[in-house]
């Protein structure tokens, strides 16, 4: 099943503000709340799959990510904005 993202514009908010939500709607697993800082990420992105790589850009933003505990079954960063 795939993940929910609900996008609230400013519109439709009471106080103007935009506001994103996601939720990692597939099987129960533990997971770990992280931020990802710029000086943390790499600078090329590696497919699994494929072994492709693509350059990424020089000013990366910081970013959460809800990944799973135990890598079984991937290193999704679910949930994350």
């Amino acid at each position: 099943m795939p993940c929910t993202t609900v996008l609230v514009g400013k519109n439709a908010s009471n106080d103007r503000s935009t506001m994103i939500a996601r939720t990692d709607d597939g099987f129960f697993d533990v997971k770990k709340l992280i931020v990802v800082n710029p000086k943390d990420q790499p600078r090329t992105y590696k497919t699994v799959p494929s072994h492709l790589e693509i350059p990424l850009p020089d000013d990366l933003m910081r970013y959460t990510a809800c990944p799973s505990v135990d890598p079984k079954n991937g290193t999704w960063a679910a949930t994350g904005i």
